[in-house]
């Protein structure tokens, strides 16, 4: 046998045993006992070679092995593919979409619908992007407005310079004026001179009061004092009012016309500068709308209205309507129209405050402005101001 004697005692004692053994040839022999009529021990050697197994375990570790090195490949290949797909490239666009909100870009927005947390980093980024856009454009408008105001204030302050003048300049005419009307009443009333000199000199002395009128209407128009409501008499002031334009209108080729109540009764308590400063804006502001002529019409009535304000009681009104028939307002324009600062006009014409201010004033005394206007057609204004109740 290839075992040695000492190896195979188990089996004279009846044992069954496996060996593995190098020599002769790599192999695993089993031994199992049986029983023989001579008194000599014998066995069954059953061997089975062992290098086909170990090339087969050779085989096995390298296939394994491959098979662990293509797997470990593809695992690093796929974690490669989907690391740059759901990773990498969504950070990049990440970092490129903040590199254009730090250079000013907060109009772009991100489109990552996703739920993870790069989506909720994009998400946040677009409510940031929003914010900062919504501050930023707050910032520009409230500088523009600032800018605008300042630009306003410097306006009013050569205003009120120009007003300080022209205020001089009427007290300078005012005595040259009553000089000449005093020589044109001597004119008159000398029985020497002819018949076409005393009808000069009347003309003189006409001319004259009106001049007189208007530098008075102007210096009233000008004067600063404290605001006290007193009962006025409406039409005197709309007819006021449309004397200081007249002459403005009929420059621009602009006929004037004023109608009034049936009984010519229109009287409110109110700050008479304020509401002609009021009436003022809005027949300049007519006439300015006609850069073709038209007609002007300034129309005074009474009607009994609901009130807007909080106690929305029906009493009586005094309506003021300036109407004309120029270009007309888009609805665009109307819905500005008394915003602060809006305005239509060429630079230099207009500062955009005349109807805020106007809104402003006719609010304060209890009333309201309604507007009603049409592209190519003309524009109306009416000024709603409670009427004073008879004691």
């Amino acid at each position: 046998p290839a075992a040695t004697t000492q190896a195979l005692e188990p089996v004279r004692g009846g044992k069954q045993i496996i060996l593995q053994l190098s020599e002769p040839v790599p192999s695993i022999y089993a031994y199992s006992p049986i029983n023989m009529p001579s008194t000599r021990a014998a066995a069954i050697e059953i061997a089975d070679p062992t290098y086909n197994e170990r090339a087969y375990i050779l085989t096995s570790l390298r296939n394994v092995t491959l098979s662990t090195l293509s797997l470990l490949a593809f695992c690093v290949l796929i974690a490669w593919l989907l690391g740059g797909h759901l990773i990498s490239r969504p950070v990049d666009v990440l970092v490129n979409h903040a590199r254009k909100l730090g250079g000013g870009d907060l109009s772009a927005r991100l489109a990552l619908r996703r739920t993870d947390e790069i989506g909720q980093l994009a998400s946040e980024l677009n409510s940031m992007a929003q914010s900062l856009e919504t501050a930023r454009d707050r910032v520009d408008r409230e500088t523009r407005n600032r800018v605008t105001a300042v630009e306003q204030l410097r306006h009013a302050d050569r205003l009120g310079a120009i007003g300080t003048l022209a205020s001089g300049v009427a007290h300078e005419l005012g005595t040259p004026l009553n000089v000449v009307e005093g020589h044109a009443e001597l004119i008159r009333e000398d029985a020497g001179a002819g018949q076409a000199a005393q009808e000069n000199a009347l003309i003189i002395i006409k001319q004259a009061k009106r001049m007189t009128s208007i530098i008075r209407q102007l210096l009233d128009f000008s004067r600063r004092g404290e605001p006290s409501r007193v009962s006025t008499d409406l039409v005197d002031l709309c007819k006021t009012s449309l004397a200081m334009v007249e002459s403005f209108a009929r420059k621009n080729d602009v006929v004037t016309k004023l109608l009034t109540a049936e009984d010519g009764r229109a009287r409110a308590v109110v700050t008479a500068p304020e509401i002609q400063q009021v009436l003022t804006n809005l027949l300049i502001n007519a006439v300015h709308a006609m850069p073709k002529g038209g007609t002007l019409r300034l129309c005074i009535r009474r009607e009994r209205r609901t009130s807007l304000g909080n106690d929305r009681t029906e009493r009586d009104f005094v309506i003021i309507w300036v109407e004309d028939t120029g270009t007309g307002m888009s609805d665009e324009v109307r819905s500005h129209l008394f915003e602060p600062f809006f305005t239509t006009k060429e630079v230099g014409d207009g500062t955009g405050l005349g109807l805020a201010v106007a809104h402003g004033i006719v609010r304060d005394h209890g009333g309201w402005i309604e507007v009603e206007t049409q592209e190519g057609k003309g524009s109306s204004f009416a000024v709603y101001l409670p009427e004073e109740q008879p004691s």
